[in-house]
């Protein structure tokens, strides 16, 4: 696996954010990109100093993902995880479809286990 990182002489890349909701120790934000580089949230975010709850891979050290594979991962690993997966989610997409030209929204409700994150914290 390749561990992406923002570059000067990298491809350009554009994300927006906003933050739509603050918490004591989170942020709950709406993205947009408009560009598709590989990892290309998780990777701004990072560069920035604002990982992803439960990034094993860009969120707060490289040796959380190491031990992930390893699957060595332990309690105090998981207690600053916080989520066995990343809190990433894509509420809504909107494309033009390739065979028609139209305009295609597809929008998706929040899992269950970030809501719960949510509303937890």
């Amino acid at each position: 696996r390749l561990k992406m990182a923002v570059q000067a002489d990298g491809l350009p890349s554009r994300t927006d954010w906003r933050v739509v909701e603050r918490r004591a120790a989170h942020a709950l934000l709406a993205v947009q990109l408009f560009t598709g580089r590989q990892h290309q949230i998780r990777v701004h975010l990072e560069a920035i100093g604002h990982p992803i709850v439960g990034d094993k891979l860009y969120g707060y050290h490289e040796s959380y993902f190491q031990r992930s594979v390893e699957g060595s991962l332990t309690e105090e690993d998981w207690a600053v995880l916080e989520l066995p997966r990343q809190a990433l989610h894509n509420h809504r997409l909107v494309f033009r479809s390739p065979a028609t030209r139209e305009r295609v929204e597809v929008v998706a409700p929040l899992p269950h286990d970030l809501a719960d994150f949510l509303a937890a914290h």
